[in-house]
């Protein structure tokens, strides 16, 4: 999965995501050729391709964060999948990742300009969200946004439920992510409660415990909320 942050000028920002498989998902937000959110079927010949320049490089070596130099420099993480869990997550900003990796990484999220036969979808999160973290009154994990995608996708699969549970986060934003359907989303990672803005609320059955099946989220930017 491939995120691209606003940078200084009109850098593209938008999110992808492909598996093996094929399978692609795309949400545009902003200075793309398309904005509009889809599903598509990649061919094998180029998911082939795809992987086959990640596969080159030792991913699990590379720093987790390549640090901007200059102020508005566009931010990017590009979190890796196996077996469905996260395995990495890299933040590269002002371009400062090995070549090879940048060059794989950027001809990902360009790849929607050369999709022709794709389907319309509508993600949990249709807005622009910033500094997604699950947090309570002792502890903030804090999300990269590509992380938040996978997050997005696995709700999606999810199915609407009336169960009752004692959440232990808040699924929290940036401050300057207001009007949203929702003002906030109650959640014990499994189970996500929003409360949207009419009043009404859903609960999502994930199936399974997100940050349970992702370790790696508890060992990363874990701090105390500040208050």
């Amino acid at each position: 999965m491939v995120d691209r942050e606003k940078g200084f000028g009109c850098c593209g920002i938008n999110t992808t995501y492909i598996n093996r498989k094929g399978e692609m998902y795309f949400k545009g937000l902003g200075y793309n050729t398309n904005e509009e959110d889809f599903v598509a079927q990649l061919d094998l010949n180029i998911t082939t391709q795809i992987f086959k320049k990640f596969d080159q490089i030792d991913i699990l070596k590379m720093n987790n964060y390549y640090p901007c130099e200059t102020p508005d420099s566009q931010n990017n993480s590009i979190t890796f999948l196996k077996n469905g869990k996260i395995i990495k997550t890299i933040q590269d900003c002002s371009r400062k990742a090995p070549i090879d990796f940048y060059v794989a990484y950027n001809e990902l999220s360009y790849l929607y300009q050369k999709i022709k036969q794709k389907n319309n979808y509508n993600f949990i999160f249709d807005n622009r969200l910033h500094f997604p973290s699950f947090e309570n009154k002792l502890i903030k994990h804090t999300l990269y946004n590509s992380e938040l995608f996978l997050l997005d996708l696995e709700l999606r699969k999810g199915k609407e439920s009336e169960t009752s549970f004692n959440p232990t986060y808040t699924l929290n934003f940036s401050y300057g992510n207001q009007g949203f359907l929702f003002s906030k989303i109650e959640t014990d990672c499994r189970y996500y409660k929003f409360y949207y803005n009419d009043n009404t609320t859903k609960t999502i059955d994930m199936g399974y415990n997100f940050i349970g099946a992702n370790p790696i989220l508890l060992t990363k930017n874990k701090t105390k909320p500040s208050r």
